[in-house]
């Protein structure tokens, strides 16, 4: 198993907070660090095919309509889009098993084109020569 600088683990499905665990992970990956997004029990959902940029109820209210216009006028970044630049910088996105099983989700329901796999916590972190930082938003 490689071993991981950072670990970002990603529990919300607001649309705000999702953006900002996936830019913490790209600035992270840009410093040359190895990094890991977990996408866990809230965010799950954004992993679906072609649910990244639904900007619904989970979302404060305060931020939905400003968010949505911003989205749309390219001022902030589509998670996708965001995605995929972590991923070029070779960050990696896992869904969270505990979180598929609760929400009865496969892999075939998610965006394989930003998903490496499936991994809980324990199997990114849980080795004893693992002192890799893990952030939660």
């Amino acid at each position: 198993m490689e071993k991981l600088d950072v670990v970002i683990v990603a529990e919300s499905g607001s649309f705000d907070r999702m953006l900002c665990a996936v830019k913490l992970a790209t600035a992270f990956s840009l410093q040359g660090k190895r990094v890991a997004l977990l996408v866990g029990h809230g965010a799950l959902p954004r992993l679906g095919k072609g649910s990244s940029e639904v900007i619904g109820e989970e979302t404060p209210a305060h931020l939905r309509e400003k968010m949505k216009i911003a989205l749309e006028k390219g001022v902030i970044p589509s998670i996708a889009q965001q995605l995929r630049e972590f991923k070029k910088l070779g960050g990696k996105v896992y869904a969270c098993p505990s979180a598929m099983a609760i929400h009865d989700l496969s892999l075939d329901d998610l965006d394989l084109e930003v998903v490496d796999g499936v991994k809980s916590i324990v199997e990114l972190i849980g080795n004893e020569a693992s002192n890799a930082q893990v952030i939660v938003v």
